[in-house]
């Protein structure tokens, strides 16, 4: 089962949601490493992550955002630390894109507006967007607090991992139909690293720029499934026509 889904579960049954998906056989991220990287949060816990790519504007997963309330709803960043240090924001509202599923988790993606901006330093930046093709073998990283194993608890320091594109037959053969236009796998077909609960939402990177956002995946670094992530590039546009 897809561990997404799992979350998508839970959020139906509780008012609170259950943290969800570290980086696995990932290492810590220096100070300044990813300054882009957010914590999302639900009355002031981490279940989320996402990235800044305007003053007040966090880009994330859909399913990070389903049948979530704005006002229970903030935003850490500029710190690698979980819990503390760094600038809060809180959430005025979301939009996830129009052909989000909930069943397949397709065209996971949507936008955090925050009621204050936030300042731009050696601590805080936004992250341009990926332009061009994703091409196979491209690599990556991944960063995020999510579990370092499945069904882990969440790591306070923020983690990175290296991964690469997955050839799209590879990724075919893992999820059959499951895989939509809209998703791509990345990590490796080992299990070397990946992403895990608490890690959605959260970026991949390829040259400095955001060419994917954490999405779903069978369990967290099994062999023969690597992670799903969302083709920003594809959703390019509709991103930055709505981006105040």
């Amino acid at each position: 089962m897809f561990r997404t889904l799992f979350l998508l579960c839970l959020l139906c049954a509780v008012a609170t949601p259950r943290l969800q998906e570290k980086i696995v056989r990932g290492r810590r991220s220096p100070t300044g490493r990813t300054p882009y990287l957010v914590s999302l949060m639900y009355q002031l816990k981490h279940y989320c992550g996402g990235a800044v790519v305007a003053p007040r504007v966090i880009l994330t997963a859909a399913h990070c955002v389903v049948g979530m309330k704005p006002r229970f709803m903030s935003i850490r960043a500029g710190t690698n630390t979980r819990m503390r240090g760094g600038y809060i924001r809180r959430v005025g509202g979301w939009k996830r894109h129009p052909k989000f599923n909930k069943k397949s988790i397709s065209y996971d993606v949507a936008l955090i507006y925050l009621k204050r901006r936030l300042p731009f330093n050696n601590l805080v930046q936004p992250i341009k967007l990926f332009q061009g093709r994703l091409r196979k073998f491209q690599k990556g990283i991944i960063a995020g607090w999510g579990s370092t194993r499945e069904r882990g608890g969440l790591t306070n320091m923020a983690r990175i991992a290296a991964v690469r594109v997955t050839p799209r037959n590879k990724c075919r053969r893992a999820y059959g139909r499951d895989l939509k236009r809209s998703m791509y796998c990345a990590g490796f077909m080992n299990g070397a690293r990946d992403a895990c609960q608490g890690d959605s939402g959260g970026p991949l990177v390829i040259g400095g720029r955001l060419a994917g956002i954490i999405s779903v995946g069978e369990g967290c670094g099994r062999r023969g499934f690597p992670g799903i992530y969302t083709r920003v590039p594809m959703l390019k546009r509709w991103i930055k026509r709505n981006i105040r």
